[in-house]
């Protein structure tokens, strides 16, 4: 991966698209229509197909068939529409992230002109003053775990068990009620 590269969405053509093996364009978007048109050909060629078969069994499963069918038909072109909104929406965030991100100032980091914007991955401030994170290049490397109550992440929390009842709250099912 030689680095960030923002995704497009139209200047590409369709062929060009295809063969984009940084996949910085996406073809999804350029026949996502061609692609309901076929599903609602396929659902109506099926409904049409139980309709026949069950019309040469006479009119009981005719009826029950055209009821299949219609009700059928529908519910699966419910399905179709609703997946594709979800494919073509999951597009529409990713190319309203890439713009929001470009016009902040940002990218990924590695990019040129990108990366967090206050030094540390993710936007966040990097650790021990250094601009690249981690220790200022003066102070030493640290040995072994630091000591219990030296301020370390650990430090900041009570030991287990030490935490006073709650009233709030109902007991969980692992651990007996406490008493008063």
């Amino acid at each position: 991966m030689s680095g960030y590269r923002p995704v497009q969405t139209d200047p590409k053509s369709f062929f060009n698209a295809l063969f984009d093996f940084s996949f910085t364009s996406y073809v999804t978007l350029k026949f996502i229509r061609v692609i309901y048109a076929v599903i609602v050909a396929i659902i109506g060629i099926g409904a049409i197909i139980v309709v026949i078969s069950s019309a040469t069994r006479g009119f009981g499963p005719f009826i029950g068939g055209l009821i299949v069918a219609v009700v059928g038909g529908f519910l699966y072109l419910i399905l179709a529409r609703i997946y594709l909104e979800l494919v073509t929406l999951l597009f529409r965030i990713t190319d309203n992230t890439s713009v929001m991100a470009s016009s902040l100032g940002g990218g990924a980091p590695g990019a040129p002109g990108g990366g967090a914007p206050y030094g540390g991955p993710g936007g966040y401030p990097a650790p021990g003053g250094s601009p690249a994170g981690g220790p200022p290049p003066s102070a030493p490397p640290p040995s072994g775990p630091p000591p219990p109550g030296s301020g370390g992440p650990a430090s900041d929390y009570p030991p287990a068990g030490d935490y006073p009842p709650s009233s709030d709250y109902p007991p969980s099912d692992d651990r007996p009620p406490s008493s008063p």
